[in-house]
């Protein structure tokens, strides 16, 4: 579900309604195995949360190879708040290192969570798209350290720059 949502909508908030339907897609009941779990409702929103405010909000449960989000979340918090080396002990001791379910979540989840927040503009970010983009600064340096190998690097989506209508390029200056 988390995955489909950030997935389909490329951010970490979305329509409620699509929610509710991505959750029946996939077998979960919204109210039951994902509300106030990994997500909160707001107005006619989902906020997907990422790993710091579900650790805040007391449902990040342990690592396991039961749930790979909650491993790779904690993976995600270990090193934002430690060191990739941490987030790297963290995954080895939980006897995860090779497990291929693993390797296909934190695949997945590298390429849905957005790569980065602009700093530029006058507007302050989305708390909400800073925390998923360090969560995947997190785990694009625990591929880096410890699955380039078998974890290709995350497919970001070019970002073209387009100018305005009538602006010189600088090239021409």
């Amino acid at each position: 579900m988390v995955r489909a949502g950030l997935d389909a909508f490329r951010a970490p908030r979305f329509p409620a309604d699509e929610a509710l339907k991505l959750a029946r897609v996939v077998g979960l009941d919204f109210d039951q195995d994902v509300k106030k779990k990994v997500c909160e409702v707001k107005g006619d929103d989902v906020i997907l949360w990422d790993s710091i405010t579900r650790h805040r909000n007391g449902t990040l449960h342990h690592v396991s190879p039961d749930c790979m989000l909650d491993t790779l979340h904690w993976a995600a918090k270990t090193g934002r708040e430690q060191n990739t080396g941490a987030a790297r002990s963290l995954i080895e001791d939980a006897h995860l290192i090779g497990d291929p379910t693993l390797l296909t979540a934190l695949e997945a989840l590298l390429n849905v969570l957005p790569p980065g927040v602009p700093s530029a503009g006058k507007k302050k970010p989305d708390a909400n798209l800073t925390g998923a983009a360090n969560d995947f600064e997190a785990l694009e340096r625990l591929r880096k350290l410890a699955f380039s190998e078998t974890v290709p690097a995350p497919k970001i989506p070019e970002q073209i720059e387009l100018g305005l209508a009538g602006e010189p390029d600088e090239e021409e200056e």
